[in-house]
């Protein structure tokens, strides 16, 4: 309960937040994916990040932090060889996207990712809150996580509102 309550307050913060809240995603996934490269599953992998540096996004930094984060991490251990970042524009939005190059998921478990608890790959470490948790961060900031099956491979597009510099 203790950590329900906990999860909803930082919700709470992150909505309070937004409005005068300020990250640029190029230096923030940067700095993981340097991480990230010295992990196990990362190692081996080629990165290919294209992150325009002048982009801003109306979210707390280390909230951009968090979500980018255990959706690189998703990533690097479903990976094949690649793992792609990009960026896409659209209205007032930006999708800052995380592509890797693995098996995907089957469409008719798509859609359950999400969700609190759920996780494909029983054989990993993981509670199965990380994509939860994105999508939390995603909301609270007025923004939201799409999933969507490449074959191969999966891509997690972070839709975020751009802050007006």
């Amino acid at each position: 309960m203790r950590r329900h309550v906990d999860r909803e307050l930082a919700r709470a913060r992150i909505r309070i937040d937004a409005a005068q809240a300020r990250a640029h995603p190029a230096p923030i996934v940067a700095r993981l994916v340097q991480v990230l490269r010295r992990t196990p599953a990362g190692a081996g992998l080629d990165w290919q990040v294209d992150l325009p540096q002048a982009v801003a996004l109306r979210i707390d930094p280390d909230d951009l932090t968090e979500a980018p984060g255990a959706l690189l991490e998703n990533a690097a251990r479903h990976a094949r060889s690649r793992v792609w970042v990009g960026m896409r524009a659209d209205d007032d939005r930006t999708a800052v996207i995380i592509r890797d190059d693995g098996p995907g998921v089957p469409d008719a478990e798509l859609a359950r990712l999400a969700q609190r608890g759920v996780r494909l790959d029983q054989g990993g470490d993981g509670q199965g809150i990380g994509l939860a948790i994105v999508t939390d961060i995603a909301e609270a900031a007025g923004g939201r996580l799409e999933l969507i099956n490449m074959l191969p491979g999966l891509a997690a597009e972070l839709h975020l509102p751009r802050h007006p510099d």
